[in-house]
């Protein structure tokens, strides 16, 4: 067998359990493995319920790894370093070793290899002799699998008694077990693919980055530091140690100050935000996470979502990271800016969840259910859960910032910041198109510089806005209010591009806004504002189809974010479609001092009023009733419309004019035959939707032409009675189908259809249909 080739290693480097063997560290080769006296013992093989559930979980994850198919497993960093006889003697990593080694052997068995002559065959156990002598044992063996793996090497002449009390070689012993029962169902050619992936030198199936300990100057204080006889570390210890050790390595000067710091100062910032365990653990890796997060977005770091701690934080922060110097000093500074602070009580006068003229905090929409506006707290709770989101990171980078760089006007500034990251959920983004790195550099030019000329990435219709108010606050003095009190409504969020900004009416029309739009004081009063500003105009998003029908969104009775929705303007849009007709209902409200039920009546009054879909909109309560806010209605009078409760049509929906017919004629609903009454609607908006009888299965359908009648009906009596409603309503017969016409002018109704229908639907059940 050729051997293993030397490489010195200074660094972190990837490398495969047997590539081990015959690497060069500090001149020094690796000869073989042992793990030393001050390690606790081999503990995946405990057989407590969480152990168990954690070594299944490993194991099968290698075990996969090794397959035709598997994908390549690493297992973040080894540390240690070599004495002068070769050996190499790991500091961290004992528990993956010893796994990894119980593989070899296996996979080693059932190919045949002879393991003790493998170079990878040299591991061994300084903790006890016991442990020791099993390794050297196992590598010898040659199991018959027809039994339970563990009982066949129990039942061997050369088991030792002794072994039975050593808990590392149990927990070995366990751990086979369970690599066999992964194994379960494979062949020999399985496992003789599976041998080669695991010893490949070049693409291993598994690997580890080994960082080696006296070659960067590590101590025996960090040693210490990083492991103590019989009590297992937890991660975040483990942590301080590698980070220390990477900044020493990276020669960062920094280091003394990370180590005095991070047990004294930083952990009493985060000790009132300690965990139900009384441990800042979890709280301080989560804000660490992110500000190495926000430091590789700043120097455009790619890195994926799950990498490991210590690994991205070599990346940012290790020997080859750009700006790695610019970034520890972030670090440092992210940490120290809340020295001496009251942090809960600092976000609580800067922020606020709760809409108050007395209040001086900016109104944020995006709080937390326990941890309120504490984004610090909520931070260090619940960041890298779906809990937190980008707009978070952004706001509280915002803050993180101010308090570095003691900025001006901050106020005014982290409002516009506010304002640009609730109108930008589609530009805040990670991820493949990841706009992170220039939403981070825009935000500072915000929040320190008060520059928007800089803001490219944000929302663009948003920015164009935030100049144009600060245009209307220099023409005219004391609108200031006004603006931040319409800003600090929940349908607008800060986004006011549905408003015209003219100066000498903004006044009067915020005032007339915020009276309308009170939902606490109206708790019905969504639809009754649909249907008075469906008086002023079609101000409904229009977006067609291929099929000629257009979507139309005209804000949900009930539901607040289609009204969101309605009031941003899109990109595309030069001027929004709902500004006109919520501007002269302001104005209407304002000066003309009209209540809305009154506009409604005076437009269903006039004679100008053409009867097309919107005057039944208006007109009729029940077909405004669509949850989403969102209908697709045919061209010409619009007289064929489905009432989306989701965004599409692949639900079941209602159809307004027959909903509206039903419920003016007042029928009872079991006089209905449709399954799943009113919602009994599905697929394109262009196919038949008819209402039919219950006892006559006749069937109504609301055509561009009035109403067609049709599937006659079985009992003759029923056909005679149908007969004689037709001929006194003077409907026209054209063999199965009727048609009940509506007088029109130009394809627009002349008459009221809907009453017309509903007359009808009446008149059916009232004699018997």
């Amino acid at each position: 067998m050729n051997a293993p080739v030397s490489m010195t290693l200074t660094s972190p480097s990837l490398a495969s359990f047997a590539d081990l063997f015959g690497r060069e560290i500090s001149n020094l080769v690796i000869q073989e493995i042992e793990i030393p006296l001050i390690q606790r013992d081999y503990a995946q093989g405990r057989n407590t319920e969480s152990v168990k559930r954690i070594r299944d979980n490993f194991i099968r994850t290698l075990c996969s790894a090794v397959m035709p198919r598997g994908g390549t497993v690493d297992l973040d960093f080894v540390f240690g370093d070599v004495e002068s006889s070769g050996k190499f003697c790991p500091l961290d990593g004992q528990q993956r070793l010893t796994t990894l080694f119980l593989l070899h052997c296996y996979l080693a068995w059932r190919t045949g290899t002879i393991g003790k002559n493998e170079p990878w065959s040299r591991f061994t156990y300084a903790t006890r002799p016991s442990a020791r002598d099993f390794c050297y044992f196992l590598v010898s063996c040659f199991p018959d699998f027809s039994a339970c793996l563990s009982e066949w090497i129990r039942d061997q002449s050369d088991y030792l008694p002794t072994w039975e009390h050593d808990p590392s070689v149990q927990s070995m012993l366990t751990v086979l077990d369970t690599i066999h029962r992964s194994f379960e169902g494979a062949e020999l050619s399985d496992f003789q693919a599976a041998w080669k992936r695991l010893i490949d030198k070049e693409n291993p199936a598994i690997r580890f980055h080994v960082l080696p300990m006296a070659a960067n100057g590590l101590t025996d204080s960090l040693y210490i530091k990083m492991n103590s006889r019989g009590r297992p570390l937890t991660a975040f210890e483990n942590f301080k140690a590698h980070f220390e050790a990477l900044l020493k390595r990276a020669g960062h000067n920094g280091v003394e100050y990370f180590s005095k710091n991070v047990d004294t100062v930083w952990s009493d910032i985060l000790w009132p935000y300690r965990g139900v365990d009384n441990l800042i653990d979890n709280e301080f890796m989560r804000y660490f996470r992110f500000i190495t997060e926000i430091n590789a977005w700043r120097v455009n770091l790619e890195f994926k979502a799950g990498l490991h701690d210590d690994y991205l934080a070599e990346q940012v922060y290790g020997v080859d990271a750009p700006e790695a110097a610019d970034s520890v000093d972030f670090l440092f500074k992210a940490f120290d800016a809340w020295k001496q602070v009251h942090i809960k009580q600092e976000f609580a006068n800067v922020l606020t969840s709760q809409r108050s003229a007395q209040s001086g905090a900016l109104l944020i929409f995006n709080s937390f259910e326990e941890e309120d506006v504490d984004l610090f707290h909520a931070c260090c709770r619940h960041y890298g859960t779906r809990k937190w989101t980008l707009a978070h990171t952004l706001l509280l980078y915002g803050i993180l910032i101010h308090r570095i760089h003691r900025t001006e006007e901050f106020p005014k500034r982290i409002r516009i910041l506010r304002n640009l990251v609730e109108a930008s959920e589609d530009e805040i983004r990670a991820g493949e198109r990841n706009n992170m790195p220039k939403l981070l550099d825009e935000t500072s030019a915000v929040i320190v510089h008060g520059d928007l000329e800089q803001v490219a990435t944000f929302n663009q219709v948003q920015v164009e806005h935030e100049q144009l108010k600060a245009q209307m606050l220099q023409a005219v003095r004391g609108l200031e209010a006004d603006l931040h009190a319409v800003e600090d409504h929940d349908l607008m969020r800060g986004g006011l591009t549905v408003f015209d900004l003219a100066p000498q009416h903004f006044g009067q029309r915020a005032k007339a806004f915020l009276a309308i739009f009170d939902k606490s004081a109206h708790p019905q009063q969504w639809k009754t504002l649909t249907a008075a500003l469906l008086t002023k105009g079609d101000y409904s998003r229009r977006e067609v189809r291929w099929t000629g029908h257009r979507l139309a969104d005209i804000g949900a009775p009930k539901n607040d974010e289609p009204w969101r929705e309605l009031f941003r303007r899109r990109k595309f849009e030069r001027v929004h479609p709902a500004s006109n007709s919520l501007m002269e209902l302001l104005d209407a409200v304002s000066v003309g001092k009209m209540a809305l039920g009154d506009l409604t009546q005076i437009y269903l009054n006039a004679d100008t009023t053409l009867k097309d879909w919107r005057y039944y909109f208006v007109k009729y309560d029940v077909m405004r009733d669509g949850a989403s806010g969102r209908y697709t209605i045919s061209p010409n009078g619009g007289y064929q419309v489905c009432m989306l409760d989701k965004e599409r049509l692949s639900s079941y929906y209602r159809d307004p004019y027959l909903l509206a017919i039903v419920h003016q004629s007042g029928i009872a609903g079991n006089r209905i035959a449709n399954p799943g009454w009113p919602y009994s609607f599905s697929g394109l908006e262009t196919g038949p939707r008819v209402l039919t009888l219950a006892r006559s299965g006749i069937q109504i359908q609301c055509v561009q032409e009035g109403w067609r009648i049709s599937c006659e009906p079985s009992n003759s009596n029923q056909t005679v009675i149908l007969d004689q409603i037709c001929t006194s309503l003077n409907i026209a017969t054209d063999g199965p189908n009727r048609l009940y016409s509506i007088p029109q002018t130009g394809g627009v109704d002349d008459v009221d259809r809907v009453h017309v229908g509903a007359t009808l639907l009446y008149e059916m059940v009232a004699a018997g249909l």
